[in-house]
């Protein structure tokens, strides 16, 4: 087995950990590579094709995009958090030696959905964006609220609100939840649709199957200040005369478990203890 190691060097411990991580391993029988993980937008970290799954040393954000760019080549990873709360991290900076597992193949992978976010711009597609947390319309600025029409089929729901979320079931935790919107199991295949401060008292998050297609358009509000974000990071600038397609994504993260500790426990256990 070959692992490919990806720490953030913004965090300390980032190197530091690296290192130790690659000597458990190679101590177990496992060639390991060491990369360094960048916050450029449209770069992450070089993903050999010679190797068999991906360590990421840092914090959700950096967890998150390192598992995009694994998926984009089917490999899976395994988070240790050097941040905060670490929600999409499975092992802790002070338990490393559980890391002996991977090298005797003792451990389950849990794969997650993504969702594919399209800007239609006169009926074509002008931009493509893959979320493992979420899609989020949002105004950028200090304005009006927006009105925020969306078609699932032959229905409509419509929204008066500052911004909609679509979140994947790995983001119901993120900011889908901080919105009001449920914590749904990871290994779902479903997306769920939260206001973002609805100008209503009845609004509600709505969960969709994943096989729904969802056609999002703005129709007021200030539309010189509104934005499509992918993953709170990449932002495309929309207006009224733009769609946004909402689906189910053909990537598909693999997160590698080395315990049977429910996401419930685990999210449960992180906000307790933030």
């Amino acid at each position: 087995m070959k692992i490919l190691i990806v720490y953030n060097k913004e965090k300390s411990i980032g190197l530091e950990l690296a290192y130790k991580v690659s000597d458990i391993l190679t101590l177990s029988g496992t060639e390991t590579v060491i990369s360094e993980f960048s916050r450029e937008i449209n770069s992450c970290c070089k993903m050999p094709d010679d190797i068999d799954a991906v360590v990421v040393i840092g914090g959700d954000g950096t967890i998150l995009k390192v598992a995009k760019a694994a998926a984009e080549h089917n490999y899976p990873i395994l988070g240790i958090n050097a941040g905060r709360l670490g929600y999409l991290a499975s092992v802790d900076s002070d338990n490393l030696e559980v890391l002996k597992r991977l090298s005797d193949n003792d451990f389950s992978i849990e794969t997650r959905m993504l969702l594919k976010a399209e800007k239609i711009v006169d009926g074509k597609v002008v931009d493509v964006c893959h979320c493992l947390n979420d899609a989020v319309i949002s105004k950028n600025t200090l304005s009006n609220v927006i009105d925020i029409n969306l078609k699932i089929g032959n229905d409509t729901i419509n929204y008066r609100a500052d911004g909609i979320i679509a979140s994947t079931p790995t983001g119901s935790t993120a900011y889908s939840l901080s919105a009001g919107g449920p914590v749904v199991d990871p290994e779902l295949q479903c997306f769920v649709l939260t206001p973002v401060c609805p100008h209503t008292l009845v609004a509600r998050s709505v969960v969709l199957d994943a096989s729904h297609e969802v056609y999002i358009n703005i129709s007021s509000g200030d539309l010189s200040s509104i934005q499509l974000l992918c993953d709170g990071r990449k932002a495309y600038e929309i207006d009224d005369k733009t769609t946004v397609k909402i689906s189910k994504s053909d990537l598909k993260a693999q997160f590698i478990k080395l315990n049977n500790i429910s996401v419930y426990k685990v999210f449960s256990e992180k906000t307790y203890n933030y």
